[in-house]
């Protein structure tokens, strides 16, 4: 079986990189109502760019994880995967772009997203992750 690839824009969600020690997120993607047990063909596909030596330079990170919540605001998310990938800058040439597929499990809560958290000083900030729901 081909692997989803139908991507809807309204299901896909871009989010500037952290500056500094920090860690930012995307907005939210509903993939289900609460107390239903999610049967879809579709995955989430988390999308990460290259970044230059000025954004990550040797030695920083960049980890990529999923979180899930019973509400849109995330007042109490829950980790859905761990660390998904880690960029490194290493070489003195920054990290390669990079990406990763996951299925969502049937008891997933109703809302995703994706949470960026990177160590070290320098501004990733313009540079953006993204998350969709592909079918």
């Amino acid at each position: 079986m081909p692997l989803p690839n139908l991507k809807d824009a309204s299901l896909q969600k871009s989010f500037a990189l952290p500056n500094g020690v920090a860690s930012t997120v995307s907005a939210a993607i509903q993939v289900n109502a609460a107390g239903y047990e999610f049967t879809a063909n579709a995955e989430l596909l988390i999308e990460a760019p290259a970044l230059t030596t000025a954004r990550l330079p040797d030695g920083q990170t960049v980890s990529y994880a999923l979180e899930q919540s019973v509400d849109e605001a995330f007042t109490s998310p829950v980790p859905l995967y761990g660390t998904l990938f880690t960029q490194t800058g290493a070489g003195g040439i920054g990290a390669l772009a990079a990406s990763d597929r996951v299925r969502l499990p049937s008891d997933v809560l109703p809302w995703v997203r994706l949470k960026a958290t990177k160590t070290g000083a320098a501004n990733a900030s313009g540079a953006s992750a993204t998350l969709s729901l592909v079918f």
